[in-house]
């Protein structure tokens, strides 16, 4: 091998050094920007807005003060989804389950788009008995948004097992359980009555799933460090210690 081409893989490896675990790190971002976006600054865009009783979608629902700020960062949370999935892909190594983890999210963050098309209508005008085909979309893209992340939750527990497959699986019931519950008060909401505690026990579920996103970013970008720092550098001699 050339020096030419000693260097040339030097520093393509550090790039990858840098890349992967920034790919990865969008998992945590992703959470954070959720939070900032939709439970500070959109909520704050209401006067009497609940966290407590309403649903997370009337944020972005028709006619709602903050359906065109989250409109606009739509893009943002779709390249962090997306980027996560291909660290994920990208740190699986061998590991089908755990590709299958990456895939699943990266096809999460491309059908994000699509809930642009299906807004919630407000319950105002639900109440009235105005609601549409976009709502009757909205609820085909909740469903299969808890599909996607069932799939994900599952294929990371069986790819790294022990204790994070214990986590995952918890997180997984949670979001089962908690959107079980939401399911229930959805019917109030089209109904015009009160929804108590459903956007609490609806962001526990989401909450969970973010949760879940940052463990698993912090768990890759660990194992990635440790096989940074015990892979061999082209061009030298190199041996495990053990």
């Amino acid at each position: 091998m050339t020096n030419h081409e000693t260097r040339g893989n030097r520093t393509a490896g550090k790039l990858r050094d840098v890349l992967q675990p920034a790919l990865l790190l969008c998992g945590i971002g992703y959470g954070v920007f959720y939070v900032i976006a939709n439970d500070l600054i959109a909520t704050a865009m209401w006067d009497d807005y609940s966290r407590i009783d309403q649903a997370i979608s009337e944020l972005s629902g028709t006619g709602a003060p903050s359906q065109d700020f989250l409109t606009a960062v739509l893009p943002l949370f779709m390249l962090l989804m997306i980027g996560f999935g291909v660290g994920v892909w990208k740190a699986a190594g061998s590991r089908r389950a755990l590709r299958l983890t990456g895939g699943v999210l990266v096809a999460q963050g491309l059908m994000f788009p699509v809930w642009l098309w299906f807004p919630m209508t407000s319950r105002e005008t639900l109440a009235q008995g105005a609601g549409g085909a976009n709502d009757v979309g909205h609820l085909v893209l909740s469903m299969l948004a808890v599909l996607f992340i069932l799939a994900e939750t599952g294929f990371s527990a069986a790819a790294l097992g022990g204790r994070f497959r214990v986590f995952a699986i918890v997180m997984a019931v949670t979001v089962v359980l908690a959107g079980a519950f939401v399911a229930v008060a959805a019917p109030d909401v089209a109904a015009g009555g009160p929804t108590h505690w459903m956007g609490f026990v609806e962001r526990i579920s989401y909450g969970a799933w973010l949760l879940w996103m940052a463990v698993l970013a912090l768990v890759l970008v660990r194992r990635t460090d440790a096989y940074r720092v015990e892979r061999p550098v082209p061009g030298r001699r190199w041996q495990v210690q053990h």
